[in-house]
């Protein structure tokens, strides 16, 4: 059985699914964005490790 939406107006799944599509929109191009645009220094603790997990470790704490 359909149930048909008054005139004018989209069931709630669809309004919540249309949210959540522009939330990622959102992330993803705030994501490229410090991608492309933000620098991590290379002078900080853990930059270049002689063994990769005490480097991540490091870089951590």
């Amino acid at each position: 059985m359909r149930t048909v939406a008054p005139e004018g107006r989209a069931p709630a799944w669809r309004r919540s699914a249309l949210v959540m599509l522009v939330g990622l929109l959102l992330q993803f191009l705030l994501g490229m964005a410090v991608n492309l645009f933000v620098e991590v220094t290379r002078h900080h603790p853990g930059a270049n490790p002689p063994e990769y997990f005490s480097g991540v470790v490091q870089s951590v704490t």
